[in-house]
């Protein structure tokens, strides 16, 4: 007979995913194809093993893409198989590329390793820096969206990554989670008669930072990185480029707070949503953003240097 914490599980799965196919079907369908559709972290696999955590698509090209997943372990809104498409056609206007898909199965932002076991930045961190080694690609990428995005930036500060391409991401949790700002999204009408898919995304979100939050208290024993402080200590700051909706507050907030650092670009756009991947998606320009990224970057600094990489720390 289930106990009284397996119903309240029951109940909670159950409303996560009615509100989510109500109030946000592409996300809801993108995690089903994924297989993610789920409230709960997935169950620790039974080993370490590359497949459990890690997809690569070693193409020999001179540049490497990471993509790094959100909570809903989904990489930027969208299962693996359908950004690789994505980044796949892209790619063809810089030659190619290789593609590194890392997954994080117990939803806490990497901080625990696949297992479940603590020490999970230096587990991802050092898996990525042998397979970044490995592949040897003059001119490698960080991407990700939101939390995916905020793992972005800080793993491009502590392995050899030459550019960083965020959506939404954020660097200190004091615009997310708490009643506070959940209260601040719901009553922010402007945005609802503005943008209704907007006002949806930033209130969900807003709820959501708040479940993730208690997760990362409740199973990890360390707290969550302040990236702002990660890049004022850092040595070697790779170029990045952030996108962000200019009407979502939370993420505008949190974006503006990267403007100190000369080698952030910030790149507003015209919406509220905090899903902007999904934004310029629908537009047709999310794999020309990252294409134009990357061919910028590139001319910037055409020739391979292995001192961009140095100072980098371990």
């Amino acid at each position: 007979m289930p106990t009284t914490g397996s119903k309240v599980t029951l109940i909670q799965e159950a409303v996560f995913r009615i509100a989510t196919r109500l109030m946000l079907p592409d996300l809801a369908r993108q995690m089903q194809e994924e297989g993610t559709f789920h409230l709960r972290a997935d169950d620790p696999v039974a080993s370490l093993e590359e497949a459990e955590f890690m997809h690569v698509d070693d193409n020999a090209a001179d540049v490497t893409i990471v993509t790094f997943t959100g909570p809903d372990v989904l990489y930027m809104g969208h299962s693996r198989h359908h950004l690789m498409g994505v980044i796949k056609r892209a790619a063809r206007r810089f030659g190619g590329a290789n593609l590194i898909f890392l997954r994080d199965p117990q939803r806490v932002g990497f901080m625990l390793r696949p297992d479940g076991s603590q020490d999970g930045f230096d587990f991802y961190i050092g898996v990525l820096d042998d397979m970044l080694n490995r592949m040897g690609a003059s001119h490698n990428v960080a991407i990700g969206a939101s939390w995916g995005g905020s793992i972005a930036h800080y793993v491009g500060c502590r392995c050899p990554i030459d550019q960083v391409i965020t959506f939404s991401p954020f660097f200190q949790t004091s615009s997310y989670g708490g009643i506070g700002n959940a209260a601040r999204a719901l009553l922010n009408a402007p945005q609802l008669f503005r943008e209704p898919r907007g006002y949806v995304e930033t209130l969900s979100v807003s709820v959501a930072a708040g479940w993730c939050l208690n997760m990362v208290k409740q199973k990890v024993n360390q707290e969550i990185p302040d990236l702002i402080e990660t890049y004022q200590r850092s040595e070697a700051r790779p170029r990045a480029a952030i996108y962000y909706g200019e009407y979502s507050q939370p993420d505008a907030e949190q974006a503006r707070l990267m403007n100190r650092f000369p080698e952030v670009t910030l790149k507003p756009l015209p919406t509220g949503r905090h899903n902007t991947p999904g934004y310029l998606y629908a537009q047709r320009r999310l794999g020309k953003v990252i294409a134009e990224e990357i061919l910028a970057a590139r001319e910037a600094a055409p020739a391979a240097v292995d001192t961009a990489h140095e100072g980098q720390t371990a």
